[in-house]
């Protein structure tokens, strides 16, 4: 199974007066910058893709939003054996 990457907004601290963006999976995490002059969405993955080159991954990533607020970022695979596929269905 592949790990999905979590990230939060981290609001300043007394050390760091900066805001900043934490991503995060279970093998390591990466602490970036908020850039200014992007949206929630845009530095969300942009600690993402930081962390994800840290790492050494690559691929293409999906993300979303949970319900209180974290941006999650998993790895696209043709792997059937880690993912699925449900067909619409109209309600």
């Amino acid at each position: 199974m592949r790990q999905a990457i979590t990230v939060r907004f981290v609001g300043p601290t007394e050390r760091n007066m900066e805001n900043r963006w934490r991503a995060s999976c279970a093998a390591a995490a990466k602490t970036v910058d908020q850039d200014d002059s992007a949206n929630p969405r845009l530095n969300a993955r942009l600690a993402a893709m930081a962390l994800v080159s840290k790492l050494g991954w690559g691929g293409v990533w999906h993300g979303g939003v949970t319900r209180n607020g974290d941006y999650v970022f998993v790895q696209v695979t043709d792997d059937a054996a880690d993912g699925f596929n449900l067909p619409r269905t109209m309600k």
